[in-house]
């Protein structure tokens, strides 16, 4: 139980997704929703490239302040220095709110604003929205994915293995650790058992056996019955597919009832200042490990693009928004910085002059092999899976507590 490992190997992952296939949901559609145009920096004369881009805010379920902010710091700093193609940036944000109502007007407004490229999206009703896009040829870049269509519709354009990928390595990081059982709690959301469901099947080709899995629904307020259930199936470990509200008040529960099984959650559930509450007396969160797709903040020294979004974010912060502040940094923020910066790279490398939906597409499909730091060398089009073949990233990397700081753990590739 003490075997420290930095990345699931790539391989490993990509073995399993070839047996796995996506799991079909279904989600209402149609409401209200808040939406915001922001633009900032220089850029350059010609009209204004609108870049989309869908996320919940202030909501009970769900709240990634960190991906409006992360798109926005990067939308300052691509201006800053001339834009897409001597063009402004202009970033249209709307407010799903976690209702999927809200969602399809979200995206429906995206279509009739007429923006060149989404990214960064963070939906629990992708399954809403995705169609809505892919009708109107919109592409997606950046998204983190929660819904199987973005692991197939050909306008998504992942950086790396969305949701997906870390459920997947959780069952082989535990047996990588010796750990024979792992129960998981998840989100009572389709995005959850969806998650669940990938994450299940992997446990089955590894030889990890799930004694448990407990539905957490989004208003559940007392975690200790789900840790004492954990507890009393003699699990050795268990997953947390779960909200950050969610997962912040299972490690509560956990700490406070002094469990002992090892906790596997997922870097995206936590923020930075939620990891240094929870840091507990020995400063390791109680010892649990967390998955992710992308590095953590801390390892500057290995991705130097790591420094960049601290200085983007550190100028949006200057210029007002307090959800830059490191404190509510959260990976997905990174994920959705990242795609901006992938549409400004790949764009200004096109032989198109217009920047339209269905250039960036274009160019998006003649990509080979860019080099984008946090990421290996990115083609879009590449495969690593036929189950879930808009995936071409499969790196997962283990990020563990140390003085209430989330670090890489020891490489293993």
């Amino acid at each position: 139980m003490t075997k420290k490992i930095t990345r699931i190997r790539a391989a490993r992952i990509r073995k399993a997704m070839a047996s796995l296939s996506a799991v079909a949901i279904g989600v209402a559609a149609c409401s209200s929703s808040g939406s915001k145009s922001t633009g900032s920096g220089s850029g350059s004369s010609g009209q204004a490239i609108k870049i989309g881009l869908i996320a919940p805010t202030n909501t009970p379920t769900l709240n990634i302040p960190a991906v409006p902010s992360s798109v926005r710091a990067a939308v300052r700093a691509i201006n800053a220095s001339g834009g897409i193609k001597g063009r402004k940036v202009n970033l249209i944000y709307c407010n799903d709110k976690s209702d999927p109502n809200a969602a399809v007007q979200c995206a429906n407004q995206m279509v009739s604003s007429k923006v060149a490229a989404m990214v960064g999206d963070f939906s629990l009703f992708s399954t809403a929205v995705l169609p809505v896009l892919k009708k109107a040829g919109i592409p997606e870049i950046g998204a983190t994915a929660l819904a199987p269509q973005q692991y197939s519709f050909a306008n998504s354009f992942l950086l790396d293995s969305g949701a997906f990928g870390p459920v997947m390595a959780a069952p082989i990081l535990a047996k990588e650790l010796g750990v024979k059982t792992m129960g998981i709690t998840y989100v009572n959301l389709p995005s959850g058992t969806a998650e669940l469901d990938q994450s299940v099947a992997t446990a089955k080709r590894t030889g990890v056996t799930i004694p448990v899995k407990i539905p957490v629904e989004v208003t559940e307020t007392n975690y200790d019955p789900i840790i004492t259930n954990l507890r009393n199936s003699g699990t050795q470990s268990a997953l947390t597919i779960l909200t950050e509200r969610q997962t912040v008040a299972f490690l509560k529960s956990y700490q406070a009832l002094g469990a002992k099984f090892k906790v596997i959650t997922l870097t995206e559930a936590i923020t930075s200042q939620e990891i240094e509450t929870l840091k507990g007396s020995d400063g390791t969160m109680g010892g649990a490990l967390l998955l992710g797709t992308l590095p953590p903040f801390s390892a500057t020294t290995q991705f130097k693009q790591l420094v960049q979004y601290r200085t983007d974010m550190a100028a949006e912060a200057k210029a007002g928004d307090a959800t830059a502040e490191p404190a509510a940094w959260q990976p997905q923020g990174l994920a959705a910085w990242l795609g901006m910066y992938a549409v400004a790279d790949v764009m200004n490398k096109a032989r198109a002059n217009d920047v339209t939906a269905a250039t960036v597409t274009s160019a998006l499909d003649a990509t080979k092999n860019l080099d984008l730091g946090l990421i290996p060398p990115w083609t879009p089009s590449k495969s690593v899976s036929a189950q879930l073949p808009r995936i071409s990233n499969a790196a997962v990397y283990v990020v563990k507590v140390v003085n209430g700081v989330s670090v890489l753990d020891r490489s293993k590739n």
